[in-house]
């Protein structure tokens, strides 16, 4: 299958199927990948975890967390800057077509 599969913190605020947001298909044509996305991308950021610096939520912080009323599902979250990784989300519903 010609698609990649992307984490989106802005796309449908919602819970994933999965642990990704959405699949978005791709061609690849003259040596170079070109991304056919139905929606306008402003930007693209990919996470270089080589020095293993993303960790799970612990226990407290989910508890934290859960006590400001966010419900959480184990979501990857930035707190204070600081991006920490948790289990995926689980999308409920498929983002409406154009």
């Amino acid at each position: 299958k010609n698609s990649i599969r992307i984490a989106e913190q802005n796309f449908y605020f919602t819970y994933w199927k999965d642990n990704y947001a959405r699949e978005i298909p791709f061609i690849y044509k003259n040596g170079l990948y070109y991304i056919e996305d139905e929606y306008k991308i402003y930007g693209w950021l990919e996470i270089d975890d080589s020095k293993e610096q993303l960790k799970p939520l612990n226990k407290l912080t989910i508890e934290k967390i859960q006590m400001k009323g966010i419900p959480l599902a184990g979501a990857p979250l930035s707190i204070n800057g600081i991006i920490i990784a948790g289990a995926p989300f689980h999308r409920q519903s498929a983002p409406p077509t154009n």
